[in-house]
Formats: C-alpha cells, structure tokens, sequence
C-alpha cells in the first residue's frame, strides 16, 4: 500500500513537471505571434501602399514560421518523452528548467532577427542561431539523462542502436543550426541549402528509427 502511494505521488509530480512545460512553450509560441505587429492603415492610403505594409512584414513571419516549426518540433519530442517518464530527481528538474528557459527567450531573438535581417553575418543572426541551439541541445540533454538506465527514470529499455539512432534524431537540429550558422560566414544562402539538406537526412533517421521500433 505504502509503495503504491509512493509510486502515485511520482507520477504526480512528474506530470506537474509535464503541465508546466506544456504551459510555458504555449506562452512562448503565442509570444512569437504577438512580437508582429499589424501595421496601420491610415485613411487615405492606397492598396499597394496597403500591400507594401504587409511586404514589409515578410522577412518577421519567415522568421515566426521556423521558430514555430523548431519549438513545436521540440515540444513534440518533450511530449514524448515524458509520456514513459516514470521518475525524477533533480538533474532532470534542472535540464528541464533550462530547456524551458531556452524557449523564453526565442521569441525575444526571433523578434530581434527579424527585425535586422541584412545580407551579411550579424549579431542578432548569431543570437538567433544560439538561441535555437540552446534550446535544442537541451532537449538532447533531457532526452539522455531520462533514458540512462542508471537512474532508473524511464519505463522502455532501449538498445545501443535505439539509443544511437533517438540520439541522431535529438542531435540534428543543433549541428544543422551550427553548421547553418559557420557557413553563413561565408555566404546566408548556402547555410540554408545545408540546412535542407539537413532535414533530408532526419528523414532517413526518422526510417531507421521505424525500423528499430523506437
């Protein structure tokens, strides 16, 4: 009886744990709408004028649409993940904490980006590349401590080719992001054809994954 009390009392933290992280990623993706502002219209102006002002608006709902894509990306792997969590201790909390950090903040540097995107490397091109970053390689890092069988956190045991082929999956978000940001050094549009083709090759680890029953 005392032990399936104790057992309750887990599962309930840890889904308060979940709850939290759910609400705060919602918050950040609802800040990422609410960082465009819609542009005035004044009386008088014409409707290429009227287009021109949404024209304007382009290079901040790119920016909206990656950053929507990688958080909800990131969120779904969260998701999953806790969905066999059955434990915590206080490196998990921590980790978590950070990744919920990390996802504070992309609004602000997607805002940031958007707002002074030019042709060449730039500071906030940087902000926004480490923010993304920071977030997805604390994913990773939450991902790996909750499967190590040495904590006894996780309710699937997974075999070293598992566990390499989720780590590929967790990890390529992050070495796309930095490869994107090295080679835009060099030229803005090769970094985003290596990101492509980046995301190509999450498609062949996404099969290999299937065939592993990950």
């Amino acid at each position: 009886m005392k032990d399936s009390h104790q057992k309750d009392k887990i599962h309930f933290q840890v889904e308060r744990i979940a709850f939290f992280s759910d609400a705060l990623i919602a918050i950040a993706v609802t800040l990422l709408i609410i960082e465009i502002k819609a542009p005035h219209i004044e009386h008088g102006i014409s409707f290429s004028e009227q287009v021109a002002q949404l024209t304007h608006l382009i290079p901040e709902f790119i920016s909206f649409g990656i950053s929507f894509a990688i958080i909800i990306s990131q969120w779904i792997k969260h998701h999953e993940l806790f969905g066999n969590i059955i434990g915590y201790d206080t490196k998990l909390i921590r980790i978590n904490a950070a990744f919920l950090f990390a996802n504070t903040i992309i609004p602000f540097s997607t805002s940031y980006f958007a707002h002074n995107t030019i042709s060449e490397i730039s500071l906030p091109y940087l902000v926004y590349g480490f923010t993304l970053i920071f977030l997805t390689f604390c994913n990773y890092l939450l991902f790996r401590h909750a499967v190590n069988p040495k904590f006894k956190l996780y309710s699937i045991s997974y075999s070293s080719a598992q566990r390499f082929w989720l780590s590929a999956d967790y990890l390529l978000f992050p070495i796309a992001i930095i490869i994107a940001l090295l080679l835009g050094y060099i030229n803005l549009k090769l970094g985003l054809i290596i990101y492509v083709v980046m995301m190509q090759l999450g498609f062949f680890i996404n099969s290999k994954k299937r065939k592993l029953n990950c």
